[in-house]
């Protein structure tokens, strides 16, 4: 196989940059059951693979023309074992080769898997558990789950084609293989129903409802971009309006394409030659969510004081100016409850750029327990910065923690800001092996002579650049862990507050799925403008509903600013009524800093906010045994509404509470109120839903309504 793409990250991948289907590989799908079982782990079906021959394809700008048809010979056979799971799931794996099933588990799935029996409708066709009929057609073989009542939700697709059976446009479960022969990548394709919308696949920057669109499951660090398609935080799970999920249980490179190429289809491929999947049923998003976070974990209910007011700057430079902003704040009535240090606090970050020293610059912050215990008197804890890398000069390098290379040698970070800083100052960073029990003692030792000083939380920053060369001490390598790093980097660091603190609290920017057992996760470095703040709004969404009950933004962007006064108060007010609420970015985002509109802002929703703290706390709690996030989509609290299906730009704060930001220079916005008695948080006016309204709103407002059925005593309490 020719690899067309040279970016170095992605050389190894060869099905990225082109739809999945139309590069020159050796496809072999399953074509027809040569045999099937009900075995007591499952349903055991062994399937005739079909090779579909090298098809001529010829690119026209974003077009491709089927010249000529391949033609197609019998292959091997491949196995497919169905499983019904106690919590309600179905797992689905294929691999060649025969033999037992692989395990193929990794620390993202955190649920016992305890196969259960089907019950048996139809001999070697139709099966039943936990109400979901699973039918088996035999040729051509295909699977479809369905309603017990027999409406179908999700098929396996098998006659998306150019006219003739053996041309496929998107083909159906199968593997492709290497000039070799070796199985190198494995695939499915399933049915889009005309009117389905899909959500998830982690942190996606545009649209919630991701129909028509095409994603990478691979993080990466975008340098200061969140308004494109890469991110820092990737979730193989997408769930669908027609009441399922599908859970792809790979931590590998994978690419999904949700109608992106055929517009009938859905299909992901994934760099390994097992296909494992979770079919997940509803009929609700509150159910799957209930169910795929029972598979790979929940968030824990954080600190009481993690739902006040983190203050911080990119960077703040000693503990005289912390004091200072923390006495201003009190003086304009701004609340604080953590103060956050960026790099600064460490020695030598200036001498070694983005090394990780857990040693405090005793020149800028001295005697560290003194200033924590100071600061905690006024009710203001502290948190610190940390990235997982290490750089050979500082003086806590230890080569024996840090990745290697298939050699042995230590294998540095690989995305472009570090390839950037080796290139122009000759730094290189080594990402710690948290696989290696030594590495993570020494990684929990450095947190744990922290937190004896009074330290807080932990901002565990970066985590995007595992390269794919690497080799981990438990024999894994770059290309399965690059993915599934950032979320052995938060096990590592969580479990020690955990341990030391008894709660997690952490401020992430890279995730995986599993991730959200470690709260709490931020968009990222936003550019500082309207557009930067929307996307962060879409952001925390598409986390929602991927299984992240925790996400926020930096108030006033992070990069590109300073951000207008308007565009500063807008984002305040949105920030104040997220989850978590963090002022952060590059200069000065102290309210105060943008006059006295902002100041008076941000002391109006902050105390709004601490009136809030209490409904955020039961949700936290909600969060914990359900999964069910704090900001939630509209299509989440309003299912049965079409109008809700593609909102994105409002949401829901738990199930009482309607925000729409504002997002324009001219004041205006648009959003729409459900069916339902709605009262104005602002005026006490009780109106009836089910329609849109445009308002110019005052720059000291933003739309903030009440749902009055789902009214809490928490809300009720909050608004005297």
């Amino acid at each position: 196989m020719k690899n067309t793409n040279t970016h170095p990250d992605r050389a190894i991948f060869q099905y990225e940059s082109e739809p999945i289907f139309q590069r020159p590989l050796r496809y072999e799908h399953v074509a027809r059951v040569a045999s099937i079982r009900n075995a007591p782990a499952g349903i055991r079906i062994t399937g005739q693979l079909t090779v579909d021959g090298l098809p001529e394809i010829v690119q026209h700008d974003q077009m491709y023309e089927l010249k000529k048809a391949g033609s197609k010979t019998e292959g091997k056979s491949a196995e497919i074992l169905i499983e019904a799971l106690a919590g309600g799931m179905l797992r689905v794996r294929a691999w060649v080769g025969g033999g037992e099933p692989p395990v193929h588990l990794n620390e993202s799935v955190v649920m016992p898997l305890v196969p259960e029996a089907f019950r048996v409708i139809e001999e070697g066709k139709v099966f039943e558990a936990f109400g979901t009929i699973v039918r088996i057609d035999h040729d051509p073989f295909r699977i479809s789950f369905a309603k017990l009542e027999g409406e179908t939700m999700l098929s396996q697709s098998v006659s998306d084609t150019h006219g003739a059976p053996t041309n496929y446009v998107t083909r159906p479960i199968g593997f492709a293989f290497d000039e070799s022969g070796a199985p190198v990548a494995s695939y499915e394709t399933f049915v889009a129903q005309p009117d389905e919308a899909f959500y998830g696949l982690g942190e996606r920057y545009g649209e919630l409802n991701l129909r028509g669109r095409r994603a990478a499951s691979w993080i990466d660090d975008p340098i200061c971009v969140t308004t494109t398609d890469v991110n820092y935080k990737t979730v193989p799970f997408y769930q669908s309006s027609a009441g399922y999920g599908v859970f792809l249980n790979s931590s590998r490179r994978a690419v999904f394409e949700m109608g992106s190429f055929s517009f009938t289809s859905v299909s992901f491929m994934t760099q390994e030659p097992i296909m494992d999947y979770f079919f997940i049923p509803g009929p609700s998003h509150a159910e799957i969510l209930r169910k795929y976070t029972a598979l790979t974990g929940r968030a824990p209910v954080i600190p009481e004081w993690g739902f006040g007011v983190w203050m911080s700057r990119c960077m703040y430079e000693n503990w005289e100016q912390v004091e200072e902003v923390v006495a201003r704040c009190k003086q304009e009535k701004i609340p604080v409850d953590v103060v956050h240090l960026d790099p600064l606090w460490m020695e030598d970050r200036l001498d070694w750029g983005d090394t990780c020293e857990f040693t405090w610059n005793e020149e800028r912050f001295p005697e560290p327990a003194k200033h924590i215990a100071a600061l905690r008197e006024q009710g203001v804890r502290v948190s610190l910065w940390e990235n997982s890398y290490i750089e050979p000069r500082a003086r806590s390098w230890d080569p024996a923690v840090v990745l290697k290379d298939a050699e042995g040698k230590p294998c540095g970070a690989d995305c472009y800001p570090m390839r950037y800083a080796k290139k122009t100052k000759g730094y290189e960073y080594y990402p710690i092996d948290f696989t290696k029990p030594e590495a993570k003692q020494f990684w929990k030792a450095a947190h744990d002579r922290l937190m004896d000083q009074g330290v807080a939380s932990f901002k565990t920053d970066y985590g995007e650049c595992v390269a794919i060369g690497s080799v981990f001490h438990d024999g894994r390598t770059g290309e399965e862990m690059h993915n599934l790093y950032p979320l052995l980097y938060n096990i590592t660091v969580g479990d020690a507050m955990r341990e030391k603190l008894g709660y997690i609290m952490l401020f992430s920017r890279s995730a995986f799925a599993g991730s959200q057992r470690y709260p709490i996760h931020w968009g990222g470095d936003t550019q500082c403008t309207f557009g930067g703040m929307m996307c962060v709004l879409r952001g925390m969404l598409s986390m929602a509903l991927s299984g992240f009950a925790y996400y926020t933004s930096d108030i006033g962007g992070f990069i590109g600013g300073p951000p207008s006064e308007k565009l500063f108060v807008r984002w305040t007010q949105f920030g104040l009524l997220s989850p978590i609420s963090r002022f952060h970015g590059i200069g000065a985002r102290e309210p105060y800093a943008f006059g006295k509109a902002a100041a008076a802002v941000a002391s109006e929703f902050g105390a709004l906010r601490e009136r809030l703290r209490p409904y955020l706390v039961a949700l936290a709690g909600e969060a914990e045994k359900t999964g069910m996030p704090l900001a939630r989509p509209m299509c989440l609290e309003f299912p049965e509404d079409r109008n809700c299906r593609s909102l994105d730009l409002q949401y829901m704060l738990g199930p009482g509470l309607l925000v729409a930001p504002v997002f324009r220079e001219d004041d205006t916005v648009e959003y729409y109120l459900p069916a339902g008695e709605w009262t104005d948080w602002w005026s006490g006016k009780t109106i009836p839903g089910g329609s849109w309204r445009k308002e110019k709103v005052a720059l000291e407002r933003m739309p903030l309504w009440i749902r009055n059925e789902r009214l809490t005593k928490e809300l009720e309490l909050a608004r005297r």
